[in-house]
């Protein structure tokens, strides 16, 4: 599978280089093997930082530059913390004042905000296994640094002989500043033969780390203009000219949203707005320019989510805000300039709060008080009070702009081998013409159709046209098409009457049969109620990919890139947004949310399962359920949903049926089964072969029928596990299973979850599986959790010991074929009305007992 999908990602390679490219973001995405412990990303290596204080900081000669710096910034903090101590939302607000000196005298100061986190992952009991920390560790560099954070300057209007640019650190009103961590990279030149070298030599890391410094997201492959971009100019670290303290630091490379500098003022219209995403308690101002400084109305629509409940609402008035005639006018203003309009959001609330204008165009100015309301990764600025500035947060990827005089052809298959078994089929037209049809064909077989954009005029994204650099097209919202690929089916090609711009992805099914989509930090946190929207992702299950005629598109600038604005949008599996769709549907509101369709909602029931909010192992555990009798099978039927699944025999048919609405699904697990090969058939009909490159594989695939009998052949007398969720209409082979996702809890590895309190006290239902008896400790909030004030009717312990004797039955383990356990054993912990409504940190520690235990949590709705 992963040697034809580079065959197909390589057949549209500008140069060989831009094979390594497509290599390098194919092998991150498909050839990782699974584990047990959480996989990180990093890249650790070890360095000389200066150190930057209030009172003095590195300076850096700028005539020995072009004028362009790179500062990576690592902010300290004072002291060590420790488990009890650390939590991985937690954000720390610092600033680098940057300060222009000639002569010994300060001639311009200029603030730049990060906001960081501090990451660390595992570890056995104080320890951890990746963070970022200082060596050697001596008695002065008591303390630790956060994640890094990267800002990227443009000097030039600085440069002069004998200038140099000194940085401190800053803090926000009211705080003391802290000491922050420096490295300094500045911009050169390369010769027309460095960089062609380059573009032969380079190896993947580099050329990925080139893709990112060009802002590229990783589905996103660089054209020829932007390989040679990438290596025309370089960065080289930066000495400095005084004598600043220094710190070595073991730096492991986490996240590093950027917060750089950007222009005063947003362009905004009717038809083009801009979207922010904010926690309160914040005071958003918003002004006005524009040459003729006049008063302008703007129209404000917010998306509201309580965070204590589930509560989503939306509202929208018309806000009229003063004028500013130019750039150097704002700079004079402040917070207080009756000028600027204020929007407060209260504390406890959050809101993506959308804005556009009533009429006319101009340039909006928006400035926040705290730094830490604002979610995701805008772009940031100080204001000339100190305020902070925003830009809006925003996203770009790949599309292909296809019209009556050009085709895309997609290769599905080779060589009897299928890529896949669905496509997703991504549309959007320009926002100034009539809806595009595109029209889509499966060569191999005979199946063809059509499909129309059907999306409203976007307010929040737009193309950027290469065919005129600097210029962009309004588009459409997206419209979304699933596209199973036939049986036979060896190419897809695409055409469309009018100008369309599509995107194609097939499905990349993660390794427990689950459509999984990891978010990156600070994605992965959203309010109740709401989702991220366009916000970028660690893994998906969606692998983008190109035409194989991507070439010649691409000589014919025919690939465009879309730039989207990040923004929370309802999430419709949770019943409070479902319920605020009766609100949107009276709201006169430009983006359309749809109703999630009815298989989108199989398999919901009236339980909700938290997970744990700390790093553990996580597996899947499968607990027989066999039906022995007909009204056995008949209730199995009845009652199936995503949690069952069949275990069948290799070389084993069985009589079966599909869940009504789904295709076959697949999924095979074996510690020795790479290499192996295997063979599915339905009603002795050969519809797929597949050789194992990994210890686990899944396959969908859609047979004619839903009812049939299913067969697999294996190779090999290896043991392998194979699960199907192929429902069975008699008593046979197969081995039904209740599979349910299951945390470890081991002896200094505990397992933290967050809950919430209410009115009530509720249950928090906790069932384990152990090799034998054992005792886990749950502790609420170190034990004192903050209760309410007054008379309450109860007072409940926040701290127990839950004793677990051997269980009734045997569960298996996903990842091993043989390894048995007992259970379920089920305890319940009361979540009490008497402690202060909002979130509570519940601890499960492994005290007594042979470990691990493997737990899994529910309450009833």
């Amino acid at each position: 599978m992963m040697r034809l999908r580079a065959i197909l990602l390589g057949r549209v390679t500008v140069l060989f280089v831009f094979l390594l490219v497509v290599s390098a973001m194919l092998w991150r995405s498909l050839s990782s093997t699974a584990t047990e412990e959480i996989e990180v990303q990093t890249r650790p290596e070890r360095m000389v930082t200066y150190v930057a204080a209030p009172e003095s900081g590195p300076m850096f000669s700028l005539s020995e530059t072009q004028g362009k710096l790179r500062i990576l910034s690592y902010l300290h903090l004072k002291d060590k913390l420790t488990r009890s101590e650390y939590t991985p939302q937690k954000t720390f607000e610092y600033g680098l004042q940057l300060r222009l000196v000639e002569k010994g005298k300060v001639l311009v100061t200029q603030d730049i905000w990060h906001q960081t986190r501090k990451s660390k992952i595992g570890g056995e009991g104080e320890r951890w296994e990746f963070e970022s920390v200082y060596y050697p560790v001596g008695a002065e560099d008591v303390g630790e640094p956060c994640d890094p954070r990267m800002v990227e300057l443009d000097l030039q209007s600085w440069m002069g002989p004998n200038r140099f640019v000194e940085i401190r650190s800053a803090a926000a009103k009211g705080e003391l500043p802290p000491e922050v961590n420096i490295v300094a990279f500045a911009e050169f030149g390369r010769d027309s033969e460095r960089v062609d070298w380059l573009l032969q030599t380079a190896g993947s890391e580099r050329l990925r780390e080139g893709a990112s410094d060009l802002g590229l997201e990783e589905w996103s492959l660089p054209t020829r203009e932007e390989l040679l971009k990438m290596f025309v100019n370089g960065w080289r670290r930066q000495s400095t000219v005084n004598q600043p303290r220094v710190r070595a630091l073991y730096a492991t490379d986490y996240r590093a949203n950027e917060y750089t500098q950007g222009t005063e003022g947003i362009e905004i219209s009717p038809v083009r707005g801009v979207v922010y995403n904010i926690e309160g308690p914040a005071t958003l101002r918003f002004g006005a320019l524009h040459p003729d400084g006049g008063a302008k109305n703007l129209k404000v629509q917010l998306l509201g989510s309580d965070l204590r409940e589930e509560v989503v609402t939306w509202t929208e008035k018309v806000v009229r805000v003063g004028g500013f005639r130019d750039v150097s006018e704002l700079a004079l203003a402040n917070g207080d300039d009756p000028r600027f309009a204020p929007l407060t959001i209260p504390e406890f609330q959050a809101a993506t709060i959308r804005i556009t204008a009533v009429e006319g165009e101009f340039r909006l100015v928006t400035l926040v008080d705290r730094l830490q309301a604002v979610q995701g990764e805008p772009r940031i600025n100080t204001a000339s009070d100190g305020s902070l500035m925003l830009r809006p947060d925003a996203k770009s990827f790949s599309t292909w702009m296809l019209d009556s005089a050009a085709t895309a052809d997609y290769l599905l298959a080779e060589d009897g081998v299928s890529m896949g078994d669905v496509l997703m089929v991504t549309l959007r037209g320009p926002s100034n013409q009539r809806a595009p049809t595109v029209r889509y064909r499966f060569k191999g077989v005979e199946q063809e159709g059509e499909f129309v954009s059907e999306g409203a005029p976007s307010l929040f994204e737009f193309a950027i046209n290469p065919m005129v650099e600097d210029t962009t097209i309004g588009v459409t919202e997206p419209t979304t098409i699933r596209l199973p690929i036939p049986p036979g089916a060896t190419h897809l090609s695409l055409e469309s009457n009018e100008q369309a711009l599509v995107s194609v992805a097939v499905l990349s099914l993660g390794e427990d049969d689950e459509l999984t989509r990891v978010a990156r930090a600070p994605y992965d946190v959203s309010p109740p109620g709401l989702k991220w929207r366009y916000a970028p992702s660690e893994s998906s299950p969606w692998l983008t990919i190109n035409p194989e005629n991507a070439i010649e598109l691409e000589t014919q600038k025919r690939r465009w890139r879309v730039r989207s604005q990040v923004r929370w949008q309802p999430d419709f599996g949770s019943e409070a947004a479902i319920r605020s769709q009766e609100i949107l549907s009276t709201t006169n509101f430009d983006e359309v949310y749809p109703t999630p369709p009815e298989t989108q909602k199989r398999g919901i029931v009236s339980t909700i399962a938290p997970g744990p909010s700390t790093p553990t192992r996580t597996i899947e555990s499968l607990a027989d359920t066999q039906p022995t009798s007909v009204d056995a099978v008949a209730k199995l039927s009845a009652d199936w949903n995503a949690s069952y699944g069949s275990v069948i025999k290799p070389d084993t048919a069985f009589a079966c049926r599909l869940p009504s609405g789904e295709p076959l699904r697949i999924s095979l697990t074996g510690n020795q089964a790479v290499g192996q090969g295997y063979s599915v058939k339905w009603n002795d009909q050969m519809i797929r072969r597949r050789l194992l490159r990994t210890t686990r594989d899944t396959l969908t695939v859609a047979p004619p029928t839903t009812r049939g009998r299913l067969e697999l052949g294996w190779g090999s007398n290896r043991p392998v596990r194979i699960r199907t969720n192929c429902i069975p209409t008699a008593v046979s082979d197969a081995q039904v299973m209740r599979i349910r996702r299951v945390y470890s809890v081991s002896a200094g590895r505990p397992l933290t979850l967050n809950v919430r309190s209410a009115d009530v006290t509720w249950i928090l239902n906790a069932i384990a599986y152990s090799p034998g008896a054992a005792k886990v400790k749950v502790t609420v909030d170190g034990g004192n959790p903050a209760r309410r004030e007054g008379r309450v009717n109860q007072v409940t312990a926040a701290s127990r010991e839950l004793a677990w004797e051997v269980g009734p039955d045997l569960v298996w383990l996903q990842d091993d074929v043989t390894a048995r356990l007992r259970g379920p054993n089920e305890q319940v912990v009361p979540i009490g009305s008497d402690w202060k409504p909002g979130n509570h940190r519940v601890r499960f520690e492994l005290v007594e007992g042979q470990g691990p235990v493997w737990m899994r949590f529910f309450r009833l709705d």
